[in-house]
């Protein structure tokens, strides 16, 4: 039940917006957090398959630097560190406060 509302909260996530004339459309996960081993694993992979479905390409995450974890926890789900430009091409605002390392995930 908690995967399904996640992932009803991605899908409502998911954005559509232009850029130089191109229509680019992505996901955007939002504070995953679990005191549960293997739960973000489960959520990013259930989200994947979602926005495959939807024919969404990218998955985009903020990882919170003062959570000691959040790093590695989000390498470990196959995202990487882009830089800020490419976060906001994808329509995503930058955060406004906190240390942040902005992610994609190819789905």
């Amino acid at each position: 039940a908690i995967a399904a509302a996640l992932l009803c909260a991605v899908g409502q996530r998911r954005r559509t917006c232009r850029y130089r004339d191109e229509r680019r459309r992505c996901g955007c996960l939002e504070f995953i957090v679990s005191r549960r081993r293997g739960t973000g694993r489960l959520l990013v992979s259930r989200a994947r398959r979602f926005l495959r479905g939807c024919r969404v390409a990218r998955l985009y995450s903020g990882a919170d630097l003062s959570r000691p974890l959040a790093l590695k926890a989000h390498a470990s789900w196959g995202f990487r560190a882009i830089d800020t430009a490419r976060w906001a091409q994808a329509g995503l605002n930058l955060y406004g406060t906190g240390d942040v390392c902005y992610m994609a995930l190819d789905v």
